[in-house]
Formats: C-alpha cells, sequence, structure tokens
C-alpha cells in the first residue's frame, strides 16, 4: 500500500533553474574612468616617454663601473684544456722485416748423425705413473677407470682411432660393458656404459709383454 508521501514524491516534478548570460565586446582603448576630479584616461602615469641621448649617458654610466670585463669574456667558444696521455711503457724499435741474413739467428742445428745416435739409444723403462680409483675402497658412484704412463704411448694423430684394449694387453675383471679411449698420448681411460655395480671387487691388469710406447719403451 502507498502512502501520501510516497505518492507525492512520485508524482512531484523537478524545479528547473535558468540562468542568462550577457556578453558584449568591449575595447579597452575606448575606456574611461570617471572621477570626482573628471574624466582622465587609464594608466596615465605609465605613459611611455622618449629620453634624450644625454638622459640614456647618464643612466648608463651608473652601471657601467659595475661591470668587470675577464679574459674568458672575449673567447667566442670555450674549450677545456686537452687530456693529458697515459705514457707509454713499450719502447719501438724499428727494424726492417724480413731482417737481414746477418742478423738471423739459428735456434738449434740439427745433425743428421745426431738423429741416429738418438734413435739408437734405448728408451727407459716404461712404468704406471698413477691410476685411479686407487686399491682403497670407493664409497662413490663410479664410471671410470683411468691408467697413465710415463711415455707417450701412442702419437697424437691417432688420439680419436678406436681403441683396442687387447692390442695393450689391459683387461678388467669382472667384465663390464663399456669402451676404452685415450685422453692423452699418455693416458688411457675405460668408460662404462653404466656406472660399475655397488659390492663388486675388480682387477686391472696390464700385461708387459703386450704394452709398449712409441719409444720402444717396455714394463720391466
Amino acid at each position: 500500500m502507498w502512502s501520501e508521501r510516497d505518492q507525492t514524491f512520485k508524482y512531484e516534478q523537478p524545479q528547473s533553474y535558468k540562468f542568462g548570460f550577457n556578453i558584449d565586446q568591449v575595447n579597452e582603448m575606448n575606456i574611461e574612468t570617471t572621477t570626482d576630479a573628471g574624466v582622465i584616461p587609464p594608466h596615465d602615469d605609465l605613459q611611455q616617454q622618449n629620453l634624450t641621448p644625454d638622459q640614456l649617458q647618464e643612466l648608463f654610466s651608473r652601471v657601467s663601473s659595475e661591470l668587470v670585463a675577464e679574459s674568458t669574456d672575449d673567447q667566442e667558444f670555450f674549450k677545456r684544456e686537452a687530456t693529458i696521455k697515459v705514457p707509454k711503457t713499450s719502447k719501438i724499435i724499428q727494424t726492417p722485416f724480413p731482417p737481414p741474413p746477418s742478423d738471423r739467428q739459428e735456434d738449434f742445428d740439427i745433425h743428421i748423425e745426431h738423429l741416429k745416435q738418438l734413435a739408437k739409444k734405448e728408451a727407459s723403462s716404461l712404468v704406471i705413473e698413477r691410476h685411479s680409483p686407487n686399491e682403497n675402497d670407493v664409497d662413490h658412484v663410479l664410471s671410470t677407470i683411468t691408467l697413465t704412463f710415463n711415455q707417450s704411448m701412442i702419437s697424437v694423430s691417432s688420439l680419436d682411432e678406436q681403441m683396442r684394449a687387447e692390442d695393450l694387453g689391459i683387461s678388467l675383471t669382472p667384465n663390464v660393458e663399456g669402451r676404452w679411449k685415450w685422453i692423452g698420448t699418455q693416458t688411457v681411460q675405460f668408460e662404462a656404459k653404466h656406472r660399475l655395480p655397488y659390492s663388486t671387487k675388480y682387477t686391472l691388469r696390464v700385461n708387459k709383454e703386450h704394452c709398449v710406447s712409441v719409444n720402444r719403451g717396455k714394463s720391466i
């Protein structure tokens, strides 16, 4: 049920307000101020006056004594001093290239007889300098076995060639799936396909009859 107050608000029309503005163009030059003394133009005390040359000279003489000329005022563009270069620690020596034959020094002399004597000289004994792992128990994951000799076993050009452990008389017991490879001219490494099984005793043997270095060195 609607109350009388609610009905009044429902049908009551909002009251509107209207404002009017009138804009006229005004010329400031034609505005005149009316006072008791009469009609006078505005800004009367700001009228421009031309000064005579004597008045200008007197005006400039008041400030000329305060200006002090500086040496930098005459420069068209200020440029700082050049940065001091770092002294050179090296010494440049002018020499002809290529040098004359008289100045060339031979580092060494190669004699065929000396090379023949070196070829006939017997090589020292071949020994295993180090190996990894050692004889102690291994308590970590292991997947490689390394042997290092005291002499070059192959030439540098043969490093990438596939190696056969039987050619060097190397054997690993029990047999583990993997491959042998050279990681240097003196170091051979066995890389297992998977990690070496735990709780296993391995035996690595090197047959001294088949293990010969490039210099024909053999194990004693």
